[in-house]
């Protein structure tokens, strides 16, 4: 009973997020307040957030961390939706690249880091996450480079923050956050659901639940991931070949020199993935390798190799009776951009 009535939450707090719109976008003014003013989202819809992305981040061990997003963002004027989003594409909300190899610095933000083997310094160390999360949005704030020169907006703010901007990939971050409060709020018992789904690899405590005959794997969403991902469900917000796509799962390392894996519970209920993938336009040009594989825990189903500017290539794999199946980046040295298109399981 408790399984069905989660079931019954689920499908009515899906039914009210489908007539939402997040507010944010590249042009959204960081000044404005938005998803705050009116508590859409709280403290422990960060927390949750972070849980789901990535469960192991060490910000979870410190008190309060959702709600330092929201004071330091509300003191600065700077959006903490922005604040949230930067901490996770940057590094995964600590679990990532430099800020992972470095967790004495708390640095979640890719702050004062111009390369991964830039050393620690007084710049981009702190005694604490939220300590960075403040300074952060105090230079944003009150320093010489963003809101002094006349810089608002997500677009602009990024531009000037770090070298690879994507602030597509931040605007949907943060509206990301605004529709997961949302459902956090009309179902408490969502973070509840991903851990049942991700017990065990062959297992789940809805196995026993029909499954739709086809699902967008984007729909579907990854249970674990070591890198950033996105949905896209209407933003036409990848491009490939300078043709825009608006269905699909965008993965970003969120540095250099970095692989990093998705694992998505098939609970055995398909039989085939098909779709297209490619390098997103905003990938940097090098003539680097990028290797992508679909796996399953016994073997490789699919290799795909990439470089920027290559047309989309075509997946086609038999999934039939996989329990789970993992999308595994190879290391390489550029920061790669990788868009999973209209990637479907039937």
């Amino acid at each position: 009973m408790a399984i069905l009535a989660l079931l019954v939450i689920s499908v009515f707090a899906s039914t009210a997020m489908e007539s939402t719109t997040a507010p944010y976008s590249v042009d959204f003014d960081l000044h404005n307040m938005a998803g705050f003013d009116d508590n859409t989202i709280e403290a422990d819809d960060i927390v949750a957030f972070i849980q789901e992305k990535y469960p192991d981040s060490p910000m979870l061990s410190e008190t309060d961390i959702g709600g330092c997003f929201i004071t330091a963002g509300q003191v600065n004027n700077v959006n903490p939706a922005f604040l949230a989003a930067t901490a996770c594409l940057e590094s995964g909300f600590g679990t990532l690249g430099w800020a992972a190899s470095h967790p004495e610095c708390h640095n979640a933000f890719g702050y004062g880091i111009p390369s991964g083997s830039t050393q620690p310094d007084d710049l981009n160390c702190m005694d604490s996450w939220c300590s960075m999360i403040e300074r952060v949005a105090s230079v944003i704030a009150h320093g010489t480079n963003y809101y002094a020169q006349g810089l608002n907006t997500v677009g602009q703010v990024r531009g000037k923050y770090a070298a690879s901007p994507n602030a597509d990939s931040i605007a949907n971050l943060m509206n990301e956050l605004y529709i997961f409060s949302l459902r956090h709020k009309a179902n408490p018992f969502q973070n509840a659901a991903v851990d049942a789904l991700s017990i065990g690899t062959n297992q789940s405590l809805l196995s026993n639940q029909p499954q739709e005959q086809s699902v967008y794997l984007s729909d579907l969403g990854a249970y674990r991931s070591t890198f950033h991902f996105v949905r896209y469900d209407s933003d036409a917000s990848m491009k490939i070949a300078n043709v825009k796509y608006n269905k699909g799962l965008q993965f970003d390392t969120a540095g250099r020199g970095w692989g990093g894996t998705s694992y998505f519970n098939l609970n055995g209920s398909y039989s085939r993935l098909i779709g297209l993938i490619g390098l997103d336009d905003i990938t940097e040009n090098s003539n680097k390798n990028v290797t992508l594989n679909f796996s399953s825990d016994d073997e490789v189903l699919q290799t795909i190799v990439m470089h920027p500017g290559d047309l989309p290539v075509e997946v086609n794999i038999d999934v039939n009776g996989l329990h789970r199946l993992m999308i595994i980046l190879k290391p390489v040295d550029i920061r790669p951009i990788i868009d999973l298109i209209d990637m479907k399981l039937q």
